[in-house]
């Protein structure tokens, strides 16, 4: 539950009609996905994915198995996964069974095992325009469709006493909040997020910085250190926390005034619209996908790796009130009207409707 996809999955599977789909859902292990998705009703099962390689191959031949038992057990018949090695281990367990496979894309960056992977799909869904310019045209052959990400609007929304869920949470009441939440690595643009705050710093008096807090995991310990010391040599550490994912994001972000996306490459970002959702007003790259959840009435988008724009950005948020309070508007209205995780689900299930044709019931 610590990333997009699996975000994603949950949403879907809870909008999807059960009158006319029952889910089945597979994870590499037991963990808060699977309790996620047994309160949902969807039966789980564990299946050891992993990296695909010469050293791996006899686990890959097993999860081929397993799979392939799962299907005829269950009477499979759509399989839709994400990742490009889930694609391959499902892809090739159909082989000779009436299944078909749906490849859900999440990033606009290609992938070695891309060429394989369109072959296997029946079809694919794009989380965004920008993710179909990863496949030559060619090879989509019409099996491409742009659907985008849904949120769960029963968890995701304002909330009625921001200062009482600000002191819940141990954040300054009196400072804007500002929120990252993604996976700490460098492509995310964690590094220029903090090189923003230390300009900020430098224009502006104390009591008028804003509190920015990181949220996510660690890609490995030495991103880390990498980014705590950069906090400290900086000495600006009295403005910014950082904290490991938390269950409760959604509380996170209706706390905040500003999200914050720096990221150097992204599906959509689905963070982008959640917290639109609960009103917190986005900051992001200017890069594919991203540019089409942020319109210029939602939102600011900023030039990728570029930390004086950033300061420039959040500092106009920070003092034009009147700009501030006419993009968290829009942005609200944004994510109940497009990015709705029940649109989701009903244009997902049009695709499953399309893949099994008469066959559908």
């Amino acid at each position: 539950m610590r990333m997009g996809g699996q975000q994603s999955m949950v949403a879907l599977i809870k909008h999807l009609d059960r009158t006319k789909f029952r889910p089945l859902g597979v994870t590499s292990m037991a963990g808060e996905l699977t309790e996620r998705l047994v309160e949902l009703g969807c039966p789980v099962y564990h299946i050891p994915l992993g990296p695909i390689s010469t050293n791996t191959w006899r686990q890959v031949r097993k999860n081929i198995a397993s799979f392939r038992r799962l299907y005829r057990e269950h009477n499979v018949r759509i399989v839709h996964p994400d990742a490009e090695r889930d694609v391959v281990v499902c892809g090739l367990a159909k082989t000779g069974l009436p299944v078909e496979l749906v490849w859900h894309v999440r990033i606009t960056g290609s992938n070695k095992l891309d060429p394989i992977v369109v072959r296997l799909a029946d079809r694919i869904i794009g989380v965004s325009k920008g993710v179909q310019e990863r496949f030559p045209s060619k090879r989509l052959k019409g099996k491409y469709r742009t659907i985008y990400n849904g949120v769960d609007l029963t968890r995701f929304h304002p909330v009625d006493d921001a200062r009482g869920l600000r002191l819940k949470l141990g954040l300054p009441v009196e400072r804007s909040i500002l929120l990252f939440a993604g996976q700490i690595k460098r492509e995310k643009g964690i590094f220029e997020l903090v090189e923003a705050m230390r300009l900020l710093s430098q224009r502006r008096q104390r009591n008028a910085m804003p509190f920015l807090v990181m949220m996510g995991t660690p890609v490995r310990a030495s991103m880390l250190h990498e980014l705590q010391d950069m906090i400290a040599e900086d000495e600006i550490g009295n403005n910014i926390i950082l904290k490991e994912h938390q269950r409760n994001v959604e509380e996170w972000m209706a706390a905040a005034d500003i999200l914050l996306l720096p990221s150097h490459s992204e599906g959509m970002g689905r963070v982008i619209f959640e917290g639109m959702a609960c009103g917190a007003v986005p900051i992001a790259s200017d890069i594919p996908g991203v540019r089409e959840a942020i319109t210029s009435e939602s939102g600011l988008l900023v030039p990728e790796k570029n930390p004086l724009a950033l300061a420039d950005a959040i500092e106009s948020l920070l003092d034009d009130t009147l700009l501030y309070t006419s993009l968290k508007k829009e942005g609200a209205e944004r994510a109940r009207n497009v990015f709705d995780a029940r649109i989701h689900a009903r244009n997902v299930e049009e695709v499953y409707r399309e893949m099994v044709g008469d066959k559908f019931t």
